[in-house]
């Protein structure tokens, strides 16, 4: 018998394949491979740009929890007062200070009203708490430089 008119077989386990179905299933094993690592990177890039998206969010509303915080301490009145005077919950005054809510322009309206402030002196605060965050460069290091050294 000439060998090149027997089947090719190859044995996979308890199966005998034939060379046509070994390269079929080979193809779709390494397009499974493939896709579900594509799908793997696409969903850490996704995760990635999320959590950098949160913690940008979460700096925005740190300073604007310290802007509330400290307008309500200059007034000198607890959250359960300041959550009263402007219709809300204390739990959701607390919130915001701990920067755990978003809160509507509404309610930043509603919680300057309260404080006997208005909505820009909020926000010139919020500014300054803010730029508070941004991270100054460190000093340089090394010898300082001086006129002698010229």
């Amino acid at each position: 018998m000439p060998s090149s008119k027997l089947p090719f077989h190859i044995f996979l386990g308890t199966e005998f394949m034939s060379a046509r179905h070994v390269l079929m299933n080979s193809a779709s094993l390494i397009y499974d491979f493939y896709s579900t690592n594509t799908k793997q990177i696409i969903n850490a890039k996704f995760c990635l740009l999320t959590e950098l998206r949160r913690a940008v969010d979460l700096k925005f509303r740190k300073a604007l929890g310290r802007a509330v915080r400290r307008l309500r301490i200059q007034a000198a009145i607890t959250q359960e007062d300041l959550a009263f005077e402007a219709g809300l919950e204390r739990s959701y005054v607390s919130s915001i200070e701990l920067a755990h809510k978003d809160p509507s322009f509404t309610t930043l309206q509603k919680i300057a009203a309260a404080l006997n402030h208005s909505l820009l002196d909020l926000f010139q605060i919020y500014e300054e708490e803010l730029q508070s965050t941004i991270k100054q460069p460190a000093p340089r290091r090394g010898r300082p430089t001086s006129k002698r050294d010229e």
